[in-house]
Parts: structure tokens; C-alpha cells; sequence
């Protein structure tokens, strides 16, 4: 009596949902394995290869199973850099199945007509015990083809954050138009652990049917101050009091 291996064979096809993008756009990647064995392809690592100027939107790397005659889709969003060479760029993606297979697709960047020209806050740094609104001032250039309109949002990418204004369109935008300074607003939430916080803004406009979005990420450092110096800064005004009490006494004290 003989006996049969069942086996998984596992290839992989790669597909952007855009071709190129503009400086600081993004795009989906999305890839796609195929088993065509007749058994499960178990713990299929997928992981992509990126160049500098492209950067992953959440995680580069995923962990799946695929059934025998069946596909699985996996989707990554891509993120160019706003100051990412205008060029042609190979991305990779790598497959570790047993063996390791590297399949490449391209993504062609050209120079943005839109830019965020200014990015400030009012605050960069905020106690991790306090809640306090932070302006966010923003400034965007556009130099392209005259277009309808361009809507702006701030979005908070974590819950640490609550946006109170945050959406702004600008309508009947020319070649060389520049919107000025504008400003949006959100508070910061108590949290127990310090590091930096990050939001994005993003600046949307469709043209030849096609929806462009452009982004800009900003960030607020949320640390701890020290005890000592929490409890002096809320007592500021009693101590100022007390020394101005001090040094009167004693100024009439000598006096005698």
C-alpha cells in the first residue's frame, strides 16, 4: 500500500490601488496568496521591504494560513514621505514558507502641488495628569490645476486626544493659492504612561476622479512632572504671598 504527501504550494501576486501618488500621498498594497496544493499552508509570514521615503501606515508584517485551493488577501497602507525623492521606487514583498520567495511591484512619486507649508502647536509638551486644549495651526500651498475644492481634517490617531475643531473646506482653489494660517483645537486626556502622542492632518481634493489625500503628522510629548514641582506650581501663589509677607515683616522689623 502506497502512501500519499499531501502538500501546500503557496505563490503570491502584488497589486497597488494606485500606480503613482503625489509627495506625502498614500496608497493601499495589496497582496494576495494563492495555494494551490492540496493541504494547509500554516504560519505564511508576509513582510514588506520598503525604501526609504515610503512608509507603512500600522504594521509591515502579517502571519496567516491558507486553505488548499483557496486565496487570502492581505492589505498594507503605504505612506510617501512629503519629502520623498520624485522618482520610481521598488517595493518588495517577502514570503517565508519554508523557503523565502520576493515578489516586487512599483510606485512612482511625483512632486506634490500641495504642501503643508506650516505645522505649530501651541504646546509640544503636556503633564501626563493634565488635560489641556493645544492649538494646532496649520498653513497650505497649492500650486497644481485649478480644482473645486479642498476639505482639511485633524485627526487623532490615538484616544489620548479630543478634537473640538477639526474640519475646514476651502472651496474654488487656484494654481498658487495659499490658505493662510488656521488654526484647529483639541484637548489632551489624563494617561498613565509618558512618551509622544501623535495626530495627522489631512488635506483631501478629487480631480480626473481620482481622490487625493495628503498628510501631515504631528506629535505632543506627554511626560511626567515631578512631584515637588507639580505641588509648587500649585501653590505658586501662596508662596509668593507668604515671601511678600516675609520680606515686609523684616523690612519693618529693621526699620525699628
Amino acid at each position: 500500500m502506497s502512501k500519499v504527501w499531501a502538500s501546500a504550494n503557496v505563490t503570491v501576486g502584488v497589486f497597488l490601488s494606485y500606480p503613482w501618488v503625489y509627495q506625502g500621498e498614500r496608497t493601499d498594497l495589496t497582496v494576495t496568496l494563492f495555494n494551490t496544493g492540496d493541504s494547509v499552508a500554516s504560519n505564511v509570514k508576509i513582510e514588506l521591504e520598503l525604501p526609504t521615503g515610503i512608509l507603512p501606515e500600522g504594521q509591515k508584517q502579517m502571519v496567516v494560513s491558507v486553505l488548499p485551493g483557496r486565496s487570502q488577501t492581505l492589505s498594507f497602507g503605504l505612506q510617501t514621505s512629503s519629502s520623498a525623492t520624485p522618482q520610481t521606487y521598488d517595493l518588495k514583498v517577502k514570503m517565508t514558507y519554508g523557503s523565502e520567495q520576493t515578489t516586487s511591484c512599483q510606485l512612482e512619486v511625483r512632486t506634490a502641488p500641495l504642501v503643508f507649508s506650516k505645522l505649530e502647536l501651541s504646546k509640544t509638551s503636556v503633564d501626563i495628569g493634565s488635560e489641556e486644549t493645544i492649538d494646532v495651526t496649520f498653513k497650505i500651498d497649492y500650486k497644481g490645476d485649478p480644482i473645486q475644492k479642498i476639505d482639511v481634517s485633524l485627526n487623532a490617531n490615538t484616544s489620548d486626544f479630543h478634537v473640538l475643531t477639526g474640519q475646514k473646506t476651502f472651496p474654488d482653489i487656484r494654481t498658487g493659492w495659499s490658505s493662510g494660517d488656521w488654526t484647529f483645537n483639541m484637548t489632551t486626556k489624563k494617561v498613565q504612561e509618558e512618551g509622544n502622542r501623535y495626530f495627522t492632518l489631512r488635506a483631501t481634493y478629487e480631480e480626473n476622479k481620482r481622490t487625493h489625500v495628503f498628510a501631515k503628522q504631528g506629535s505632543v510629548s506627554r511626560t511626567q512632572v515631578p512631584i515637588w514641582l507639580s505641588l509648587l506650581i500649585a501653590n505658586f501663589t501662596w508662596i509668593i504671598l507668604i515671601v511678600a509677607a516675609v520680606v515686609i515683616v523684616g523690612s519693618r522689623m529693621r526699620r525699628r
